[in-house]
């Protein structure tokens, strides 16, 4: 068992996501296998470029704000409280058009390699 603070884990800017800042809260790095978790961080106007994981699915847990997901075909838009589930390979790109900031919980599974 492990207990991570609010001001812990790693930070980092993930490539291809312009003004996003994520911080983990379980990753390999504390042995996880099954998942990671991780808190992402979006400024009015940030996104992420289309991207796709062949092996991982990936969970978004909307916290606060508004994000607009797309596979480049159709666009979705998930406020506070609402999930977007991404199936393993799909392409996904999300951006905050909102005027505040929009934090989202990442759960991706298994881990990015």
């Amino acid at each position: 068992m492990e207990l991570v603070r609010k001001h812990e884990g790693r930070k980092w800017a993930p490539p291809g996501h312009a003004g996003v800042v994520s911080r983990e809260i379980v990753s390999t790095a504390m042995t996880a296998q099954a998942a990671t978790i991780h808190v992402s961080i979006m400024a009015p106007g940030s996104s992420s470029e289309l991207d796709a994981h062949p092996h991982s699915e990936q969970t978004f847990f909307v916290l606060a704000g508004a994000l607009r997901f797309t596979d480049g075909v159709v666009a979705l838009v998930a406020e506070a409280g609402d999930a977007v589930f991404i199936p393993a390979n799909d392409p996904h790109g999300i951006r905050n058009d909102g005027a505040v900031e929009a934090v989202c919980l990442v759960v991706t599974a298994p881990p990015l390699t």
